[in-house]
């Protein structure tokens, strides 16, 4: 992923994604629901926002798995808020 991160990325971070989920034909809009449960977060992804990219890719190398606790609790904050 870090090879071609600079050049996509936005291909780049799907493409791990697609691996991570189990997911290999998912739009990148759909990956994003995996990758952030906060709307904000989200909205940054699908925008493309470089700090949001890069501190996704900062969790998918430190952790090399999606942080399954943290999208929980913010999806039940999400909730919550509604």
């Amino acid at each position: 992923m870090l090879a071609t991160y600079d050049d996509d990325p936005v291909a780049a971070v799907s493409t791990a994604l697609r691996s991570i989920t189990g997911r290999p034909e998912a739009s990148w809009e759909e990956l994003t629901h995996f990758a952030a449960a906060d709307p904000e977060r989200r909205a940054a992804l699908l925008a493309a926002d470089p700090d949001a990219l890069d501190d996704l890719v900062r969790e998918l190398n430190e952790l090399r798995q999606l942080d399954a606790r943290r999208l929980a609790r913010e999806t039940m904050q999400r909730l919550r808020d509604t």
